[in-house]
Parts: structure tokens; sequence; C-alpha cells
């Protein structure tokens, strides 16, 4: 569990490093235009955007890329925390568990705690990744949306396509 918040914090720090970086692209094309002895014209502003347009468009995807990266590591340290209680209660009943009568009956309560306990001790860690998705991007709300949209009016598939 705890090899996880190393990666976890560093995902954090860039993608806060990403947001703060974008922040000052911005400032530093607003410082230029603000403080230009003449308004610049459309041509140098539009210079001006397509020049931050690259940096910035990467620097969203590094932002977007640490959000999930931070987020797995997040989930990953949730679920070794969770095994890792389920482990040591499972060793402090491991005497008691060994003093029980070896002619435990297949369908008694015991057999199935013992049971219950052991599948969530071997479930796999990121079982938990395939209910929900890391990363939102714009891109994908906006999608989500549209089929809401094309489902709730009765567009058919054949008319979009």
């Amino acid at each position: 569990r705890k090899t996880f918040l190393t990666p976890l914090k560093l995902w954090q720090l860039v993608f806060f490093g990403s947001v703060l970086t974008i922040v000052v692209v911005a400032l530093t094309g607003w410082w230029y235009v603000f403080k230009a002895e003449t308004p610049p014209t459309y041509d140098e502003l539009l210079r001006l955007l397509m020049s931050r347009v690259p940096v910035t468009g990467a620097l969203v995807w590094l932002a977007l890329h640490a959000s999930r990266e931070s987020a797995l590591a997040k989930r990953i340290e949730e679920d070794y925390g969770y095994k890792a209680t389920i482990a040591s209660c499972f060793m402090g009943f491991q005497k008691q568990m060994s003093e029980v009568n070896k002619d435990v009956l297949a369908n008694s309560p015991l057999a199935k705690l013992l049971d219950n306990t052991l599948e969530t001790i071997a479930a796999p860690p990121g079982r938990i990744y395939d209910k929900h998705e890391l990363t939102v991007s714009p891109v994908s709300e906006l999608s989500d949306v549209a089929k809401v949209v094309v489902e709730s009016t009765g567009i058919s598939n054949s008319v979009i396509k």
C-alpha cells in the first residue's frame, strides 16, 4: 500500500505543475498584449495564439494524463490498504481457526466466513477499475451528452450515419 503513496504525490505534483504552467503561458500572452505601446493587430494576436497552442495543448494532455495516473495510484493504494486490513484480520483469527474442529460442515456459517475471507484476499487489486472511468475529458463529456440527446429525441442511427 505504501509503495503507491509516492507515485500518487508525484502525479499530483505533475498535474498542478501543468495547470500552473498553463496559467503562466496565458499570463505572458496577456502581458504582451497589455504592455504593448500600440494595440496589436489581429495578425499579431493570431501569431501569439498559434505560438502558444502547441505548448498549451501538450500541457493539457500532460495534466489529463497526470490526473488519470494519480487516480489510478490512489485506487490501487486504497485497494491494497483494504487487503492489508483483511489480511491482518485473517492473521488475528488464525489461532482461533486452527482450534476449530476440522469437521466443519460445508454450509455452516464458519465455513462461509472462511471462504469469503479467502476470496477477498485472493481478489486481484485493480478490480475496481472496470466499473469507473478514470479520466473524464471534455470530449468524452460532449460525446455522452450527444448520446443522451440522440436517444431522447428518437433519432435513429441510420439518420446519424
